[in-house]
């Protein structure tokens, strides 16, 4: 999972810093902080 992870947040883009915690995408500089994903992405 750890991989898939971080192969997500390198798709997201190196623009905003992004963090994956227990499956959560928290995007800072955003009103929309946090969004859930699953490992279907």
């Amino acid at each position: 999972m750890a991989v898939h992870d971080a192969s997500f947040i390198r798709r997201m883009g190196t623009g905003n810093l992004i963090f994956a915690l227990n499956g959560r995408i928290c995007k800072t500089g955003s009103s929309e902080s946090c969004m859930m994903f699953s490992d279907d992405l």
